[in-house]
């Protein structure tokens, strides 16, 4: 490794690297601008960004806001990591002295290195032509996602491989400048340190605003198809109470027909004091047959009035049922073949979990509220 060193035609210039910048950028958008001490365009960015998390979750969680348009806020954040780091590496340059600028185009840049590196592990290795090395650190970063991801501290050890493939590149390339020397470092701190700091950020996200899971089942058929990626708000119901028709996510119950610790997700037909019954096939509340307009196609409930079901086959509750205030009583939109309310009883308020919003995946599925209950 040879080290490079640069005039500079005035002691006013202070050269700066643009692919670091543009590195810095495409962690946070705006960092960038601040190495550059253009602080007010940093903050700036550093503050859209905010507002581009903040919106693309909000989207996300209700179900009156289009998919399209959560699609489009993302597309907006993707856009935004590009045009930051676009306008850094070119603000950088604009910065330079020329005779910096034309030197540091002779040869590899390690700072180009990192930025690939910071993209895809093992990039900037290709870009070097360390075939080999750069192939193993690609190879071994989707290993390592698909292995230690499902883990809570995962992410850990992820971002260490990261961080070690990008430090790897920069230290890889066979020339470097004596302009800035002792900045690679820090480099990797503030990048290790932003992403570190969306672990706790994103286990609160989780815990507390906004989880995405994948049905296991097909209780909810059609409306929610077995495998399908839901989207939890579990913000709904901190200033309000469940309802109704709609759709939650809540603690397994603790009782023999259930089995195993994942959440259950289905549909609230009653609330507290409300007395339900099945009679005929139709689900009656209150001695008053309801029908649930939000139910696609206009689904009703049929089910044989039996004790206890044939296999794959749900029973309906040939006595009336009355719900205990503060409790919930749940059913399967696929009524025929559910594991629901039916079985274990009325589900407590402080089990609910949050609302289900929206089915991620499949993009076709049609909205889980377009209609309103009467």
């Amino acid at each position: 490794m040879n080290t490079i060193a640069v005039a500079t035609t005035g002691q006013a210039v202070r050269n700066r690297e643009p692919w670091l910048a543009a590195s810095l950028s495409w962690v946070l958008p705006g960092a960038g601008h601040l190495y550059c001490r253009l602080w007010i365009a940093g903050i700036a960015l550093v503050l859209l960004r905010i507002a581009l998390v903040v919106g693309t979750l909000a989207t996300l969680i209700s179900p009156r806001i289009p998919m399209a348009v959560f699609l489009l806020v993302c597309l907006c954040g993707f856009g935004l990591l590009i045009g930051a780091s676009t306008a850094a590496f070119r603000t950088t340059r604009k910065q330079n002295a020329g005779d910096f600028e034309s030197l540091r185009t002779q040869t590899k840049d390690p700072w180009l290195a990192v930025f690939l590196s910071v993209i895809v592990p093992g990039l900037g290795h290709l870009y070097l032509r360390k075939w080999l090395v750069g192939i193993g650190f690609i190879f071994s970063s989707v290993v390592l996602r698909a292995w230690l991801l499902k883990q809570p501290w995962g992410m850990v050890p992820v971002t260490a491989w990261h961080l070690l493939a990008l430090f790897c590149a920069y230290r890889a390339t066979p020339k470097h400048r004596k302009s800035e020397p002792s900045l690679i470092l820090p480099a990797v701190a503030f990048i290790g340190a932003v992403w570190l700091a969306g672990i706790p950020i994103g286990w609160a996200l989780r815990s507390h605003v906004v989880d995405i899971g994948i049905t296991a089942g097909s209780d909810m058929a059609p409306t929610v198809q077995k495998g399908a990626r839901i989207v939890v708000n579990k913000l709904a119901y901190r200033w309000q109470e469940p309802v109704t028709g709609d759709i939650v996510l809540f603690a397994p119950p603790n009782h023999p027909s259930v089995a195993g610790p994942l959440p259950i997700v289905k549909r609230i037909v009653a609330t507290g004091g409300e007395t339900v019954q099945v009679r005929d096939g139709l689900v009656h509340i209150d001695g008053q047959y309801r029908e649930l307009e939000a139910l696609p196609h206009r689904h009703r409930a049929h089910a044989a009035l039996r004790e206890q079901p044939f296999p794959g086959t749900t029973c309906g509750i040939s006595e009336p049922y009355h719900v205990p205030e503060g409790s919930y009583f749940m059913l399967g939109d696929n009524r025929s073949n559910s594991l629901d309310s039916r079985h274990f009883g009325a589900i407590p308020r402080e089990d609910i979990i949050g609302k289900v919003t929206r089915v991620l995946w499949p993009l076709n599925t049609s909205p889980l509220y377009d209609r309103e209950m009467r």
